[in-house]
């Protein structure tokens, strides 16, 4: 009975676990008065199976089943006895829906967080670290796995981590091409970003800015 709730519960909602509550409820409180001791007994074990079926912390069934068995005892009349057993169970289950609502709130948060710094550290690191960096030295970096942090990363941002890392690169690379102070050829410039070829350097270039690199070293011939 208590299994058969908690599935409808999972299953179907609050709404419809309390319609089936109600019926089983009904079912216990009659013929009524004189059957007052097996009530109790009844709804005992209901909310004893319950409660552990809904698989709760140990500290939060017992002061849940406390509940029941005080409400219960002190109830004089059946349909008492069943109305304050519902509200408690019903309790229960909106407590453990807010609780898990702000567990699942805090988790996103954090993941949230962890994107945030994962992508301050790609904009603030050293040009000579950024290009040798992947995802796993970014996993390493933040003491999480590969597969935890991609996914982090992607929920915050909607772009992959390997994207962010590429859109960096070509970022520094852009930048060097247009310092007219600080001049570096295409080839150079490449392997300060971590390609070891300059034609496959070029072509993802191309395929982020939608022009060549030798247009941003040199506007002019342009």
């Amino acid at each position: 009975m208590a299994g058969h709730l908690v599935s409808i519960y999972r299953e179907h909602g609050l709404e419809a676990f309390q319609s089936e509550l109600a019926v089983i409820l009904e079912r216990i409180s009659e013929p009524v008065e004189h059957r007052l001791p097996d009530v109790t007994s009844s709804l005992s074990r209901l909310g004893y199976k319950l409660l552990q079926t809904l698989d709760l912390p140990e500290s939060d069934f017992d002061r849940h089943y406390k509940r029941i068995i005080e409400a219960v005892a002190r109830s004089k009349t059946a349909a008492e006895k069943c109305s304050r057993f519902r509200d408690i169970v019903l309790s229960c289950l909106t407590e453990t829906e807010t609780e898990t609502e702000t567990e699942t709130e805090t988790e996103t948060e954090k993941s949230f967080e962890l994107a945030v710094q994962v992508r301050i550290y790609l904009k603030n690191c050293p040009t000579d670290e950024l290009r040798t960096l992947n995802a796993d030295f970014l996993a390493d970096r933040f003491e999480v796995t590969r597969n935890h942090l991609s996914r982090c990363y992607h929920q915050k941002f909607d772009r992959t981590l390997h994207r962010a890392i590429l859109s960096e690169r070509m970022s520094r690379a852009f930048a060097m091409l247009s310092d007219k102070e600080d001049k570096h050829t295409v080839q150079q410039v490449a392997e300060l970003v971590g390609y070891r070829s300059v034609v496959q350097f070029r072509k993802v270039f191309r395929q982020h800015f939608g022009m060549r690199a030798g247009h941003v070293l040199h506007p002019e011939r342009y």
